[in-house]
């Protein structure tokens, strides 16, 4: 008897230690598919915070670049920003550029083409890593350009596009959640409606964090407290499985940020024209404690600023996880968004999805080749690249092929060139070259848009033809006394640089004169813009010089990536400025930190164009991201 007894006491401990290891194996499985599906899409959020939402032809887009999700050392693979401009009714880019990340940021300086009509635009940015073909998702935001020379092209929306969450549940299957008040976690009940061997609840927030936990039910009903400590703060998502790893149920729920305390104080509500205007911001957790943060500022024309501007708090928390061509209308809150949104979309089936090996190849975004009298050559061809402090030469390789890497071609305001280093009979080399960018542009620009509706719309709606209404900006006309009358304010007097020895000062001043040139940044003009002529009090067109134009076969100019580009903001009590200025931004930094008192301040001067003014500042902490604006108005 005692025999027995011990066989049947063996059997049971066996079987309970064989369900065990199964629930772990499965447990292992499922959390090993999360990580692989979680490493092959990119774990970084691009977000551009612009200087406004309309601009002139010309003129030029004020950007900050912020990688979001990742660590700093995580940055290090991320190393170059693609923008352009996609015009998505006739699905084309226009004004490519290449700006360089550092550390997790790009500053971004995009001169509109003075040619570009005026329409509506979508700005459309990605990094290498969209390049090198991981999962990265593209950030659009749609800005209107104003052109003189031609009339706006109204656009018409197209059908209505609702976010709806779907229902992830078989018959029977619920899951609900509980978070008691004071309490770091949630309470999760199940109701089934059998009564199965095991269910397994999986928690994670959309990124990498995730759990699997096993419920012990009681019938066919479930309780299970789950700590909400480890999570990000924001959406997170809670799904049912069986044992087969099937999904039975899910549901999202929101954890709250910590709160981040933002004050931001303007010295006076109404300021006088060309006057200085200090400003203070400071950033506190909800104990008064400073938070270190990096924040860009812009100061701008309320009426240049549209609703369609983004925030770094709605793509952060919302934006970042919706399906490549959805956004979220101009008014949200958190609760009806997470009500409403498709959030499941973009990740849902992870459960299922194969695990998707993440490309290695580097991003180059120059490649070439070489041909001899129309032929490839049968040895290595010695190439030139100039422009950067000192030439670089390479070779290269037996059929006239090379590529220019990132490193290569970074550069601060100069342009490069690639050419046939030495050798007799230049001309019977041709460098063609290929453009990787240029190919990922038109991909970006076929893709579907859907443009947000202005408030009092309910949903967005597919950015299709033309129909929008006009929303033209008329700037009041400006006198300045002192400033002398010229026929050429309008359209400045052309010039056209044979030496190529022109350059321009501080606030678009054309070889300036007044002050001694070391005080200035100096940068090289650019064709077709207008530029302040001290000695003349006139404008000049500058009409570009040899360099700007196509040169010889055996020599290729290059776009470079850009480093840092800088916003100038005149100083009048330093600068005599006599011709009016009327820029719809007064004041632009790229990036900024506060103090260890999480204080920090800056301070610029109005200029000649009377207006509200709104000043928008966006930025990261620790604690996640934060926007604030003040409006102030300025008056003659």
């Amino acid at each position: 008897m005692k025999t027995l007894a011990f066989w049947l006491l063996s059997l049971l401990l066996f079987t309970f230690h064989s369900n065990a290891q199964q629930l772990k194996q499965i447990v292992e499985t499922i959390s090993e598919k999360f990580i692989n599906y979680s490493k092959s899409h990119a774990d970084a959020a691009l977000f551009l915070h612009t200087n406004k939402s309309i601009f002139q032809a010309g003129e030029s887009i004020w950007a900050t670049a912020y990688l979001l999700n990742i660590e700093l050392e995580d940055s290090l693979k991320y190393n170059t920003l693609m923008l352009c401009l996609v015009d998505p009714v006739i699905k084309k880019s226009f004004a490519p550029q290449k700006f360089a990340i550092i550390n997790g940021i790009a500053q971004v300086g995009l001169t509109i083409p003075d040619t570009l009509p005026s329409a509506d635009y979508v700005l459309t940015a990605y990094t290498n890593a969209y390049a090198e073909g991981k999962h990265e998702k593209i950030f659009k935001q749609v800005v209107t350009i104003r052109s003189n020379t031609t009339p706006f092209r109204k656009t018409i929306p197209g059908a209505d596009k609702h976010f709806t969450a779907p229902i992830n549940e078989k018959e029977g299957y619920k899951v609900a959640l509980v978070q008691p008040k004071g309490e770091d976690s949630i309470i999760t009940a199940i109701n089934i409606p059998e009564s199965p061997q095991n269910i397994l609840l999986s928690y994670h927030d959309l990124k990498k964090s995730l759990e699997v936990l096993a419920v012990q039910m009681k019938g066919t009903f479930g309780q299970l407290k789950i700590p909400n400590t480890g999570l990000r703060p924001g959406l997170q998502k809670i799904e049912l499985l069986n044992t087969d790893q099937k999904i039975l149920a899910d549901t999202l729920f929101w954890k709250e940020p910590e709160t981040i305390k933002v004050k931001l104080e303007i010295d006076s509500a109404i300021h006088s024209l060309r006057t200085n205007c200090h400003c203070r911001i400071s950033i506190h957790d909800a104990s008064g404690n400073p938070i270190p943060a990096m924040f860009s500022i812009s100061c701008s024309l309320s009426k240049t600023i549209l609703p369609t501007l983004p925030d770094i708090r709605k793509y952060y928390y919302f934006e970042q996880f919706l399906p490549p061509a959805f956004q979220i209308p101009f008014y949200w809150d958190y609760k009806t968004t997470i009500d409403s949104i498709n959030t499941l979309q973009g990740i849902g089936n992870w459960i299922d999805a194969d695990t998707i090996a993440e490309k290695s190849t580097p991003f180059i975004p120059i490649t070439g080749q070489v041909f001899q009298n129309g032929r490839k050559p049968k040895r290595p061809v010695s190439i030139l690249l100039l422009g950067g402090t000192t030439p670089v030469n390479f070779q290269t390789d037996n059929t006239g092929f090379f590529s220019i890497s990132s490193d290569m071609i970074r550069s601060i305001n100069t342009s490069f060139y690639v050419t046939i280093s030495g050798g007799d009979n230049l001309e019977s080399y041709e460098i063609q070259l290929n453009s990787s960018t240029d190919t990922l542009n038109d991909q970006v620009a076929n893709q579907p848009f859907i443009f947000p509706n202005p408030p009092g719309n309910s949903s967005p709606q597919v950015y299709n033809m033309q129909v929008m209404s006009d929303q033209t900006i008329t700037l009041k006309a400006v006198t300045v006394k002192s400033a002398p009358y010229s026929a050429d304010f309008n359209s400045g007097v052309p010039f056209f640089d044979k030496g190529c020895n022109a350059y321009v000062c501080n606030h678009d001043v054309w070889m300036c004169t007044a002050n001694p040139v070391s005080l200035h940044t100096l940068t090289k003009p650019i064709p077709g813009k207008k530029y302040f002529d001290p000695k003349t009090n006139t404008y000049i067109l500058y009409k570009g010089c040899p360099q700007d134009y196509e040169p010889p076969k055996f020599m290729k100019s290059i776009s470079p990536i850009w480093y840092a580009a800088q916003f100038h903001a005149p100083d009048y009590r330093q600068e005599k400025i006599t011709i009016p200025q009327t820029n719809t931004t007064l004041y632009w930094n790229h990036l900024m930190r506060n103090n260890t008192d999480g204080k920090a301040s800056f301070n610029f001067y109005t200029n000649d164009l009377p207006g509200i003014y709104k000043c928008v500042i966006q930025g990261i902490t620790d604690k996640g991201p934060f926007c604030i604006t003040k409006t102030f108005e300025v008056v003659k």
